[in-house]
């Protein structure tokens, strides 16, 4: 009779997720020289792999934003971590659109337009 065989072992490397867009934005609708205004990015733009998944092999993601403003006499846009804030200019108004791009740790990215 053979000893039975070693027991196997396993491992199943993480894979990168690319961010996504979570859903289209609607028309955004600010009043000339609004005070700062937060934005809420994640619910528009996602990546799973920038919340803990509480497994080692699968490090927390941070993803680089980046914008393309259509006038940007008009708004600014900055952003911590992932919180993006607008900055209205004084006696500014009329139409902007906004590209913003999430990008991840591997290159992969995904982009919506916000138009106010």
């Amino acid at each position: 009779r053979s000893a039975p065989p070693p027991p196997l072992a396993v491992w199943v490397k993480h894979v990168n997720h690319p961010p996504y867009v979570v859903q289209a934005a609607p028309h955004l609708w600010y009043r000339e020289d609004d005070a700062d205004t937060a934005f809420p990015i994640l619910e528009y733009l996602y990546d799973v792999d920038i919340r803990e998944q509480g497994d080692s092999f699968a490090p927390v993601e941070v993803l680089t934003w980046t914008v393309v403003v259509s006038r940007p006499t008009a708004v600014q846009v900055s952003f911590v971590g992932n919180v993006l804030t607008w900055r209205f200019l004084e006696n500014q108004n009329g139409n902007v659109s906004v590209v913003v791009t999430a990008t991840d740790a591997h290159g992969a990215w995904a982009a919506i337009t916000l138009t106010m």
